[in-house]
């Protein structure tokens, strides 16, 4: 009897073993039926907007100068004070001033007492009508240049023209104050707006049209109020002021944006619910066939938002799980609530 060689006599035992340890594949798993509930994946139109940067702005703001040259001799309106209107707010010394009122006050006294002379002589018959109506003409012009005189010595009291709060101040006293030449700077904090610049090329916006405001994590909303007619040929853009609502919570010069219409477009848009999350990537689970399908989606996410963006991974007219159970696994059936 011939002997097999050692090598094929262990080749064969290994076979052999093998062979008596290989046994039946495992049965796949039986995963049960699990109820959910679903919505299907739509393509809508939506209205895009552009954030356009503004700031918060008074309605009533002046910068206050005075009529005439003069030194100022009290000032009565220090920066950051609240002021009502018709208050005091500067007062200047102008000596010609003070001249002319008393040069005016005893021109009127002496047209006066010859106006009311010559109308008793003419009671008498020793004077005539001519001459009477002559001094009362000159007694008019007397009380029109005292007038004048008095509305000039007003002039020295700059008074505050709206309640409002002092947010600039280059007056001193001492100073000499001269037409033209800004003084105060005075606003209404109370009745604010939104200025902003809108692009051109943007849709243009009817006026009274309202339009979101965002402050950091405020929202409100704001009425188009003036709107100019032209764009500025240098930035391209339209000057837009929008007025703020009471209880805004907005400051005086906070820097905003303005939620601009920028036209439509179509979305791919599913509820936040229906997606989860591991790590980085982002799943849904499409009903196919009374089964859960996996799917892997992009979509963009924005915090807090209850409706997401689909970029890419479904289609429109596809059914997706909400929300998707604790467990619920790939090729999972499932029965569909009614």
């Amino acid at each position: 009897m011939k002997h097999l060689p050692p090598t094929l006599l262990l080749a064969a035992s290994l076979v052999v073993a093998g062979c008596s340890k290989s046994g039946p594949a495992p049965a796949r798993e039986v995963l049960p039926v699990v109820p959910v509930r679903t919505v299907v994946v739509e393509a809508r139109i939506i209205p895009l907007l552009e954030a356009v940067t503004g700031s918060v702005r008074p309605k009533q703001e002046a910068q206050i100068s005075a009529r005439i040259s003069g030194v100022i001799t009290a000032d009565h309106a220090p920066l950051g004070r609240k002021v009502r209107a018709g208050d005091v707010l500067l007062e200047l010394s102008a000596a010609e001033i003070d001249a002319r009122f008393a040069q005016a006050e005893a021109a009127l006294s002496q047209a006066t007492r010859d106006h009311e002379r010559e109308t008793g002589l003419l009671a008498r018959g020793a004077s005539t009508g001519d001459t009477v109506k002559s001094l009362a003409d000159r007694r008019r012009q007397a009380e029109a240049a005292l007038d004048e005189a008095r509305a000039m010595r007003e002039y020295t009291r700059i008074l505050a023209p709206f309640d409002g709060t002092i947010a600039g101040d280059g007056a001193d006293v001492g100073g000499l104050a001269t037409p033209g030449t800004t003084l105060l700077y005075l606003q209404n904090e109370d009745d604010l707006r939104v200025e902003a610049g809108i692009p051109s090329s943007l849709p243009r916006i009817a006026s009274g049209a309202e339009l979101e405001v965002r402050a950091g994590n405020r929202t409100t909303h704001a009425r188009v109020a003036e709107l100019s007619p032209a764009a500025d040929p240098r930035s391209r853009t339209v000057l837009a002021k929008l007025d703020l609502p009471d209880g805004s919570g907005l400051r005086l010069g906070e820097f905003v944006r303005v939620m601009v219409p920028a036209g439509e477009d179509t979305r791919l848009l599913v509820p936040a619910v229906a997606v989860t999350s591991v790590g980085q990537i982002e799943r849904v689970f499409v009903v196919e066939g009374g089964r859960a399908v996996l799917r892997i989606v992009r979509t963009t996410q924005e915090p807090g938002s209850e409706v997401l963006e689909v970029l890419s991974g479904l289609r429109s007219g596809e059914t997706v799980v909400v929300p998707v159970p604790v467990g619920l696994k790939d090729g999972q059936p499932v029965e569909v609530a009614r």
